[in-house]
């Protein structure tokens, strides 16, 4: 990547595919924001009594594109001894990784960037500040 040629010929290529595939960087973020912000408060709600309901009245199409997997099964339930049955509906909602999508962001906005930058620039200012102060100790600029 250090020659100037290459990294520009691997960057047309990836123009030219990203325009061929009409697939955009900005798409690709638009898909991973929506996994990595999706929140199951969204799709559930809790009744007087504590339990979880599941209550998809709200939910966008945005949300339901964002899940891994979605399943519904009636069983059919026979209550304790007696002849009386129930249909019990079981409904299994699966989320993609939310971590492995935040952590795919905050790489691309540069969130950790940041922070070594910052750690390393106060670092830096401790260092000034002790040779100012006239440390015992200087440090001598050439060797750090």
């Amino acid at each position: 990547m250090a020659k100037v040629h290459i990294s520009a010929a691997i960057a047309e290529a990836k123009a030219a595919r990203s325009q061929r595939t009409e697939i955009t960087q900005d798409m690709v973020l638009r898909e991973i924001a929506k996994v990595a912000f999706l929140k199951m408060s969204n799709f559930l709600r809790v009744d007087a009594n504590g339990q979880p309901q599941i209550d998809l009245s709200g939910v966008t199409g945005d949300e339901l594109d964002a899940l891994s997997e979605f399943q519904t099964e009636t069983v059919l339930e026979r209550g304790g001894g007696s002849e009386q049955t129930n249909y019990i509906r079981k409904t299994r909602i699966r989320f993609h990784n939310k971590l492995i999508a935040l952590e795919k962001l905050a790489r691309h906005t540069g969130v950790y960037e940041k922070e070594v930058v910052n750690a390393g620039d106060a670092f830096g200012r401790l260092i000034e500040e002790i040779q100012r102060r006239g440390s015992r100790a200087p440090i001598n600029r050439s060797d750090a």
